[in-house]
């Protein structure tokens, strides 16, 4: 637990990907970005003495704030107190951290080993991830060439040891990384020699030469220039074969391998639990078709829907129609064939297949494939039928009295499929398609989904190899991640790394983490994802393509029919409807009624050609219509859940009527359900020309409600801090000031009080030179709170003086009592009881007078802590448990669990022990898993004052 005391010889960092520490085998939650930052200069200092000005320049550069120095003290106190107070000790004006075990050390010593495979393994991402600045920067690009420098050892061991063909796919990728880089070239012009392609390796050569001398004026290094001149020679180089040994030899492995591959069917046996059954009768002793492609080798996973196939294609009293319906991609031909294979027993008068190409630009037409099935049934050439109609009587008549298995893979629709459909009992038909077919299959559609994590994962262990898959777990289950558990992706992204055996499966999940280039690095030979999706996306209509395009413009993990509208400029009917024939043809998928949702993959794609296709003023357009949107929704919101509160001076003017929810839930859930999106949204409209700003602010005090329910703070404060920048780059004050204001609340809730004040200064300051009241008495408010929690209650009375003077002078009723309210224990603590308890009072009398539901819940939270404080605390139970039940309502998760917290000291006020443990116990449990350390603190404090009174009173 953090606080316990521990030898520095305990701890353990990790430099090679984000900063990290343990004591012992437990990990350190080490907080912020800044102060992990400290870490890194005190760890990379190797024992050395840290001077205070290296630490503040390493933070702030050249702009440290007025609280600079105060603001190290605080990560080196809170550093010992998660390391152990040994574990950072105090050398002259500075700091130091004795030598220790890191993952940098480890490196190091493996390298200086040869042992270059061990050393690279210890890599987990960029070093020091995470961290920004200048000295970030340059320790992690002096990081970064001793790891290239390890990657190029590796490759010239490997090439060394005869693995020419490896090593040189690796070079050519190192080299178009670095293409002025030289040793790489070099090593790549050995290992193409050593394949026999002499010429290709003359040709790096010459092109390294050439970039050489245009970018730098500069000539290769004569090392080089003389393994150029043994390779034109044709002379052995560095222990690989001359240039007329290798091209014989790599002729003979292509024999060879021609040789072993010798002639073959192509078909597999099934899986084993299922024997083959007896041929039927066949007229003209034709022998049963058997036209089913070979079941796959990696099959994984899939046991619901292999289940259901298996159970709904069984011989009947009538002939059994079954499909499977998906994306592109998801797997539907290898699970139908999968389960043809399983089942193929039951029908031993022949299994018949044909790939209707139903998703490309020319369909099968069904009287070709009934020729096909005709032929195979053992219908002559000459007796074959002219019309499809025909074709297809001919073809059921053959089917009467038999059990026939039909796989009709990638139908396009119901006019296609019908003329091949069995008539006959005792036949089947296992249909996919991209599309839903209606009545084709009435209760047998197996909506094909992405595969689960664990799914996923199984089979790109399958084809990658259990070991490596193993050995590098977090990083196969990112490359997974990325591949959205799409089979085809997992399939390609493993086949990959079979070909490249010695890359880290770390180099791949890079690749893949650039949603620009994803597409891109899923492909291998004539398999491709991009092309699966162009086959759906190019069959679509001009407008629904266009939709479709325009709609990936919407981020978070759903979205709904008015977001759709509002970004096609439809009506809200005809949007859905598009979105729900979209989803008829698997390029869009459904979970609830009136949401929708891309998988991962699809909406990289459909980015891809919306930027393509779709100009640059239509975008902007889209996102300034969805701006709209979110503003007047969050405008509604806040009003519902806030009211009476102070409305903004100058707020853009709304273009489409206010969102009003009808109940609680109702807000929540929206906030919920759109909050990932509305934040990825922000931050790109952030980074256009021309958003208003002042507009961004106010959609992200709506959600600042979020925060408070649990929601995660990192992305909301990511965002504010852009919006920050933004003004700041700008010029736009007002709106810097209403950011600095959010900013300083979001390090306030991140247990960084300093940070948090230098905000809110900067917001007062900002707001009051634009003539922005209401930001102006919210930061004076929020400043008031920042200095009664770091133990200031005398300056926390000041500003909450200055704050409620704004108040009274606008005559906003809300923030007066909020700011009663947060005055009211401040005054408390400077022992002016009857002043507070009269501030709390005055606070629920006006917040009981604007009414709205839960608006009493802080006043009654905040009376209730100022009572208990005052020595009255069986007056602040009724209060805190109906301001408890009142944030269970509003589903504001973290104040419910600190009036559970208040309600613990009330009840130990009162000597009821088992009570207050049980209530402490239980925040103590939430304010762990949100961080939240001070709360923490107080829940852990009540647990200690009850054990030592449980103690006394036994002794």
């Amino acid at each position: 637990m953090p606080g316990d005391a521990a030898d520095a010889d305990t701890i353990r960092s990790g430099l090679l990907g984000a900063v990290r520490a343990w004591r012992g085998d437990e990990p350190v939650p080490l907080g912020t970005p800044q102060q992990r930052l400290v870490l890194a200069v005190l760890v990379l200092a190797e024992g050395r003495a840290v001077g205070r000005e290296r630490l503040i320049r390493a933070l702030w550069e050249d702009r440290p704030p007025a609280t600079a120095l105060r603001t190290v003290q605080t990560y080196i106190s809170q550093l010992r107190r998660l390391l152990g107070p040994g574990a950072v000790r105090r050398d002259g004006e500075g700091y130091a951290i004795p030598v220790h075990p890191t993952d940098l050390a480890e490196f190091l010593a493996l390298r200086d080993r040869g042992r270059w495979a061990e050393a690279l393994a210890l890599w987990r991402g960029e070093a020091l991830l995470g961290l920004s600045g200048r000295w970030a920067a340059a320790e992690r690009a002096r990081l970064a060439g001793l790891r290239r420098n390890a990657v190029e050892a590796l490759l010239e061991q490997r090439l060394d040891a005869g693995d020419a063909a490896g090593a040189g796919a690796e070079l050519s990728a190192l080299c178009a990384e670095q293409p002025l880089h030289e040793r790489p070239h070099g090593l790549l012009m050995r290992a193409l020699y050593a394949q026999g392609r002499q010429d290709r390796a003359i040709a790096v050569y010459t092109e390294l030469r050439r970039r050489l001398d245009e970018e730098l004026g500069v000539r290769p290094t004569a090392e080089l220039a003389a393994l150029y001149q043994r390779i034109i020679s044709g002379e052995a180089v560095g222990g690989t074969r001359s240039a007329a040994e290798a091209r014989v030899r790599a002729h003979q492995d292509r024999t060879d391998h021609d040789t072993a591959r010798g002639p073959h069917n192509g078909h597999n046996g099934h899986d084993g639990h299922d024997g083959p059954g007896e041929p039927g009768e066949h007229g003209g002793g034709t022998a049963p078709p058997a036209q089913l492609p070979a079941d796959i080798r990696h099959f994984t996973g899939r046991d619901d829907a292999v289940r259901r196939l298996t159970e709904a294609a069984a011989p009947g009293p009538v002939a059994s129609v079954v499909a499977v319906a998906g994306l592109g991609g998801v797997g539907k031909t290898t699970l139908a064939v999968h389960v043809a294979h399983r089942i193929r027993h039951r029908f031993p008068d022949g299994q018949l297949f044909v790939d209707l190409c139903g998703a490309d630009g020319e369909p099968v037409p069904p009287g070709t494939a009934l020729y096909g099935f005709l032929r195979a049934l053992g219908t002559a050439a000459s007796a074959v039928p002219e019309s499809t109609r025909d074709r297809a009587a001919a073809f059921r008549s053959l089917l009467a009295g038999r059990r026939v298995l039909i796989v009709l893979d990638n139908a396009r629709d119901f006019a296609q499929l019908q003329p091949l459909l069995p008539g006959a009992a005792g036949c089947a038909a296992i249909v996919t398609s991209r599309s839903w077919l209606g009545p084709v299959a009435d209760g047998r559609t197996v909506a094909l989904t992405a595969m689960s994590p664990g799914e996923s994962l199984s089979l790109f262990a399958r084809i990658a190899g259990e070991r490596r898959t193993a050995a590098e777990h977090l990083e196969a289950v990112a490359i997974t991640e990325l591949c959205g558990h799409l089979p085809l992706a997992v399939r390609i992204a493993a086949s990959r790394l079979c070909s490249r055996p010695h890359w880290p499966l770390e180099s791949l999940r890079r690749r893949l983490a650039d949603e620009r280039g994803r597409l891109a690095q899923l492909r291998l030979a004539d398999l491709s994802v991009e092309s699966v999706f162009a086959l759906s996306h190019d069959r679509l209509p001009p407008a629904r393509a266009r939709a479709f395009r325009l709609l990936s413009l919407l981020d978070g993990e759903t979205f709904s029919g008015a977001a759709a509208a509002e970004v096609l400029a439809l009506p809200r009917e005809e949007a859905e409807e598009i979105c729900e024939r979209l989803v008829d043809v698997s390029l869009l998928s459904s979970p609830v009624p009136g949401r929708y949702r891309y998988h991962d993959l699809m909406r990289a794609f459909a980015r891809q050609r919306c930027a393509e296709r779709e100009s640059r003023r239509e975008r902007d357009e889209a996102l300034d219509r969805l701006l709209d949107l979110w503003l007047t929704t969050a405008r509604g919101l806040d009003r519902f859940l806030h009211p009476g509160d102070s409305v903004p001076d100058g707020v853009a003017r709304a273009r489409l009527p206010e969102f009003r929810p009808v109940d609680v839930d109702t807000a929540v859930e929206w906030l919920l359900a759109e909050s990932e999106g509305i934040l990825r949204l922000l931050r790109r409209a952030l980074t256009r020309p021309g958003t208003d700003l002042v507009s961004v602010a106010e959609i992200l005090t709506c959600l600042e409600y979020l925060t408070e329910s649990g929601g995660d703070l990192v992305p909301y404060a990511t965002v504010v801090r852009l919006l920050v920048e933004t003004a700041v780059a700008r010029g736009e004050r007002r709106a810097e000031g209403w950011g600095r204001y959010l900013l300083g609340y979001a390090h306030y809730r991140r247990g960084d009080p300093d940070a948090a004040t230098e905000e809110f200064l900067a917001a007062r300051d900002a707001s009051r030179e634009c003539g922005d009241a209401v930001t102006l008495g919210r930061s004076l408010n929020r400043l008031g709170i920042a200095a009664r929690s770091a133990g200031r209650p005398a300056e926390a009375v000041a500003h909450f003086r200055i704050s409620l003077a704004v108040w009274y002078e606008r005559g906003d009723r809300f923030p007066q009592g909020s700011t009663l309210g947060n005055l009211a224990p401040a005054l408390l603590e400077l022992g002016r009881t009857d002043e507070a308890v009269t501030a709390a009072r005055e606070n629920l009398r006006i917040k009981e007078g604007l009414g709205g539901e839960g608006t009493t819940a802080t006043a009654r939270y905040l009376l209730g802590m100022v009572l208990t404080g005052a020595g009255r605390p069986e007056e602040a139970v009724g209060q805190l448990e109906a301001a408890l039940g009142m944030f269970r309502t509003r589903r504001l998760w973290l104040w419910q669990e600190a009036a559970r917290l208040r309600l613990a000291q009330a009840q130990l006020a009162l000597g009821r022990p088992q009570a207050a443990r049980a209530l402490a116990g239980r925040c103590l449990e939430a304010f762990r898993r949100w961080g939240e350390v001070s709360l923490a603190g107080q829940a852990s404090a009540v647990l200690a004052r009850v054990g030592r009174g449980t103690a006394a009173q036994a002794g």
